[in-house]
């Protein structure tokens, strides 16, 4: 059974959500799309009720952009 799936997702959802990242993050830098990983699991994925959905997301950054930067 797919991740997605059992956190109540599609993974067509889940492809916009990463396309909207992806949108919003290269604003400020330029990343490795390629290695950008986003999934979705139950918190402490036990099985135990009540547990609410983690959206975890993996992003390489290759450049941050000096302009405003924070680092």
């Amino acid at each position: 059974m797919l991740i997605s799936d059992r956190a109540g997702c599609t993974p067509e959802v889940l492809e916009m959500i990463k396309d909207d990242m992806i949108k919003s993050i290269s604003k400020y830098m330029e990343i490795d799309t390629e290695g950008l990983e986003i999934r979705i699991k139950k918190a402490g994925d036990r099985g135990a009720p009540g547990k609410l959905p983690i959206l975890y997301a993996s992003i390489p950054i290759r450049t941050l952009y000096t302009k405003g930067s924070c680092l």
